[in-house]
């Protein structure tokens, strides 16, 4: 590869336009070149962590001029999780055996975790005084797999074979140095590498780079910048076309010719779509079947043809470019060719014995050309006929726009008839919306070619994705069963499985009055006799649903009759109101709302944060807690269950608005990571938290940042949720703007001193709310009645203190003291805990004050500071007091002179938190 004949390369990022003359190069290639050997004297394998930029160019050339083997590693977005971009890098490190890293500046503090030295890279790039006038053939470059089982595998090349690849490719695709390839795609990946990097640089063909996330923020920016700059070449994968069909450009693109469609299944139905709005030639859209582990391309078409087979148009692949060969072992595509690994890095062979790699895709070859049709494990066979889930996917997303890229077909095994089924699971926030699930489940009818499946919403960050975007169908089914044993071992969504859900699964859209035998087929027909033998009845062909409904209802009566029901049922009242306002309920409280329902009660107070956090605690426990359960999540778990089980629920504007918006919370990472931010959340003795500094925080959100006028709007949703009635008490004047047609109202000043009589009143108003909303409430399965169950049960904090400690702070006062008391709990401020230990500072804790508040269990001679850390009170004592978390008094006492520590030392918001965690 000579320097002199590299083409120009045009980059599009950060909103500017920059150009990469590589001819003229060579002497900042080898000035890079000789400050990488310098730092990587022994190293051999050395990674990049770049957006698109001419900086990621020049070190992937310079660490080839000086003898190392460069891996473009995926550069972090503002949408991916940083923790979630570390794991994987540390992945490749370890798996790759990585030796060195070189990486933007801006990014260097991440991959300060990493156990490899890191060259961070300012942007100064000098010239040499000599120059690089060519990168040897006998170099090395090391390219990852797209990941479809989790993880991406590495694989090594020789610059020989990608040359040899290069020529064998373009005695098909024909490019000359008249062309220029534009660009979305990212590096990191084969498509963009390959295609659009590696294949021009030894052709000299003229290539026209947009950072990923530029074109995702302004998708646009592809044609016009094909119209200005004469582009002829682009690669996209199907998603690509499906984007860019919604996008008119102002003119045809005569310079064009080849759309290439690669990486991922190519729908017939997207490349028409694309072309027609477009005004694109067919015959320049083409399908290219390719893969890392053959360097790139196997297979590329001329212009896009399709065959019709089971009712759909497969899109060919095209024809085998030269060197390479393909066979079908059970439907199966087997590749090899002169560049064709042998095996992944640091694995072992994966081809057979005729040196075949098998690539888990299906297809078959008809009149010389290649057609896929899916993944080999996304084959689902029902009943002898074989369904393809890829192309399921395919469906749901063009029948709900909303959904693109957030369902996942999967397949189930169906116990009652002995085959597989089809489960559709689609990300929606809103789980618990049945409106929404009929709607889609009606239009998912009329699409998909079968005629049961399932339908299941859960929530965003459940189907998991590989690094390409691809679904990760198998970890995602792992995931779905994990959630359904979950759901049934903790019962946790409390539904009872009823004849009417289980027909609805199967069957939702038929007449429930006809004969069954004249609107099911055999397999419909077959369903229908196991969902009723489940129920103990035995029906006839000529019974309706409706027939057969009622024969199991009348079934169930009978079997009622003979069942004697137990007395251990009660009704579980919940409350996360502030008991600070207006006061406890007492036990005759308690018997005389037992009395008015005539149903045994029990009452008991949980601290939790406002209904918002509330929903998210319980879809995180709902649905991704199975994937990491262990006694770590105790005591979170047990407050979330007790909001799960309740028969109703209480809270007040106090829980809501006035304490719920003036704290920070924590939000759990569904992705399963724990963020530093975390470390500094500080909370009191409140049972939720107390293992908080163990478990995957995701962020802290503050309450501010959820609009008051949607505070109600989140209790319904709650209570739709859990589908139990929810009583919401409003205390205060202050927000009475914002509690309308709430059930009980006293409007008084924040200040008030709460009587008996409005303590009473409270009652009423939840009395008549409870018997208003009698039918809604569901008995609860508890431990054999007693009546002990009438003392209502306060053990937890009056309501939910929580906000991040300024670092600034902590880092004061350890500074200037050595030996503390802490007042409060080891959970309380992880980060206090963690700086006190590195520093090798002397502490202890101290959950309570004595009488009078005195220092109790330890003695205060042996210290010199208290910090409050949690606990509540004012310390009667002579040493400094430094209350980190406000305890009920000033923030500091008895501080020694020259010592000062200002509110603004203590304070400090989420966003100026984050800002400095950042330039750690």
């Amino acid at each position: 590869m000579e320097i002199c004949n590299l083409p120009d390369i045009q980059i599009y990022n950060n909103s500017q336009w920059s150009q990469l003359r590589l001819s003229e190069c060579g002497a900042k290639i080898r000035w890079l070149s000789d400050n990488i050997q310098r730092e990587f004297p022994n190293e051999k394998k050395i990674g990049l962590i770049f957006s698109s930029s001419p900086e990621l160019i020049l070190y992937w050339l310079a660490i080839l001029d000086a003898g190392k083997e460069p891996l473009i590693l995926q550069y972090p977005t503002k949408k991916q999780s940083y923790e979630y971009w570390l794991d994987s890098i540390q992945h490749i490190v370890k798996t790759v055996g990585l030796e060195g890293i070189l990486c933007a500046s801006e990014i260097a503090h991440f991959t300060l975790q990493l156990p490899i030295h890191t060259m961070q890279c300012n942007g100064e790039i000098m010239d040499a005084p000599s120059r690089c006038e060519f990168i040897s053939d006998e170099g090395a470059i090391i390219q990852l797999s797209s990941g479809t089982t989790g993880h991406r595998k590495a694989i090594r090349y020789k610059l020989v074979d990608l040359y040899r690849h290069v020529l064998h490719y373009n005695q098909v695709l024909q490019l000359t140095e008249k062309d220029c390839i534009v660009s979305w795609l990212p590096l990191y990946h084969d498509m963009g590498f390959i295609a659009c990097f590696v294949m021009p640089l030894y052709l000299n063909i003229k290539v026209v780079m947009m950072d990923p996330m530029e074109w995702i923020n302004n998708r646009p920016l592809l044609y016009d910048t094909i119209e200005k700059l004469q582009g002829t070449i682009c690669y996209m994968p199907n998603f690509g076309f499906e984007v860019m069909a919604r996008i008119t450009p102002e003119r045809p693109l005569p310079s064009m010719r080849r759309w290439i469609s690669c990486s991922e299944p190519s729908h017939w139905e997207t490349l028409s779509k694309f072309c027609a709005v477009s005004r694109t030639n067919v015959e320049t859209l083409c399908t290219c079947y390719a893969m890392a582990e053959n360097v790139f391309a196997v297979s590329i078409s001329n212009g896009l043809r399709t065959i019709s087979k089971c009712n759909k148009q497969i899109v060919s692949c095209g024809v085998l470019i030269p060197g390479t060969a393909v066979k079908l072992v059970d439907g199966e595509i087997y590749v090899k060719s002169s560049t064709s690994i042998i095996g992944y890095m640091n694995g072992d062979p994966i081809i057979d014995n005729e040196g075949y790699y098998p690539t888990g895709d299906m297809g078959f070859m008809e009149n010389g050309e290649l057609f896929v049709e899916g993944r080999k494990h996304d084959v689902m066979i029902q009943a002898g006929e074989k369904i393809l889930l890829s192309e399921m996917d395919y469906l749901v997303n063009q029948a709900i726009m909303y959904c693109e890229g957030r369902c996942a077909a999967i397949c189930l095994h169906d116990e009652r008839i002995g085959t597989q089924k089809l489960a559709i699971i689609l990300e929606q926030e809103r789980v618990w919306d049945k409106q929404e699930w009929t709607r889609v489940y009606q239009l998912l009818t009329k699409v998909l070619p079968v005629e049961s499946f399932e339908l299941h919403f859960v929530p965003t960050e459940f189907i998991t994705k590989t690094s390409s975007g691809k679904i990760n169908r198998n970890k995602t089914t792992t995931d779905f069963l994990k959630f359904q044993s979950w759901q049934n071992q903790q019962n946790v969504l409390e539904q009872e499985e009823t004849i009417e859900t289980i027909i609805q699964s199967y069957f939702s859209n038929i007449p429930h009055d006809l004969p069954i035998a004249t609107i099911l087929d055999s397999m419909g027909l077959l369903i229908m006799d196991a969902v009723a033998s489940d129920f103990n009845v035995a029906i006839s062909r000529d019974m309706s649903i409706a027939q057969i409904t009622e024969l199991v209802h009348s079934n169930q009566m009978m079997l009622n009759h003979t069942t004697k029901l137990g007395d251990n049922k009660v009704i579980k009242i919940v409350s996360v109101m502030d008991y600070l306002v207006p006061g406890m309920f007492t036990s005759e409280d308690i018997n005389k709302i037992s009395n008015a329902l005539g149903a045994p009660v029990t009452f008991e107070h949980v601290c939790m944060p406002p209904a918002y956090f509330m929903l998210l605690d319980l879809l995180f426990c709902d649905y991704f807690l199975c994937r990491d359960m262990d006694n770590r999540y105790s005591d979170y778990y047990e407050c979330v269950n007790k909001i799960k089980e309740a028969s109703v629920l209480l809270t007040d504007d106090s829980a809501e608005f006035i304490i719920g918006a003036g704290c920070q919370f924590a939000v759990m990472s569904r992705k399963l990571q724990r963020k530093r931010i975390s470390d500094y959340w500080a909370v009191r003795w409140q049972k939720y938290s107390r293992n908080h500094y163990m478990l995957p925080v995701g962020d802290i959100v503050a309450g501010t940042d959820i609009p008051l006028d949607t505070r109600t709007a989140w209790i319904n949703a709650l209570a739709e949720y859990l589908n139990i009635p929810i009583f919401k008490a409003a205390h205060f004047k202050s927000h009475a703007q914002y509690t309308q047609g709430w059930d009980h109202f006293a409007f008084q000043e924040f200040n008030h001193q709460w009587t008996n009589e409005e303590r009473n009143q409270l009652l009423n108003a939840l009395i008549a709310f409870l018997l208003k909303n009698k039918d809604k409430i569901k008995m609860k399965s508890v431990p054999q009645y007693t009546g002990v169950m009438s003392n209502p049960i306060y053990s937890d904090l009056w309501h939910f203190c929580a906000w991040c400690v300024n670092p600034v702070v902590v880092e004061k006062v350890i500074r200037r003291f050595n030996k503390f008391i802490i007042h409060g709990f080891p959970n309380s401020i992880p980060y206090l805990t963690k700086r006190l230990k590195e520093e090798n500072k002397v502490s202890t804790f101290l959950n309570t004050l004595g009488h009078n508040n005195k220092i109790i269990g330890v003695n205060e001679a042996e210290y010199d500071c208290i910090i409050q850390a949690g606990g509540w009170g004012i310390p009667n004592t002579n040493l400094p007091v430094i209350a980190m978390m406000l305890a009920g008094g000033e923030r500091t006492y008895n501080l020694p002179a020259g010592f000062v520590l200002t509110e603004d030392d203590f304070t400090i918001s989420l966003a100026a938190l984050r800002r400095y965690l950042l330039r750690l």
